[in-house]
């Protein structure tokens, strides 16, 4: 199963963010909040959990590997070493 989200672009001050995946949406009332809120996901923790148990059940050849996202890199965002 994949999961797309589109990037959100910045909207102009004031205005909310919206993102949405399938019938979930999240919004928030203005890019700040919405920052501080995914600041606030150490860095997303339930996120790694979930894809290390995925690729743990789907490809058993990763178990035992490390996985690492990291967000702030220049390529490679999602890693498994």
């Amino acid at each position: 199963m994949s999961i797309s989200v589109t990037i959100p672009t910045p909207p102009a001050a004031g205005q909310e963010v919206r993102l949405r995946i399938g019938k979930v949406e999240r919004v928030w009332a203005s890019p700040a909040q919405a920052v501080a809120w995914a600041q606030d996901q150490s860095p997303d923790l339930d996120t790694a959990f979930a894809y290390a148990i995925l690729l743990a059940a789907n490809r058993p050849a990763m178990r035992g590997k490390t996985l690492t996202i990291n967000p702030a890199a220049a390529a490679n965002l999602v890693t498994v070493s």
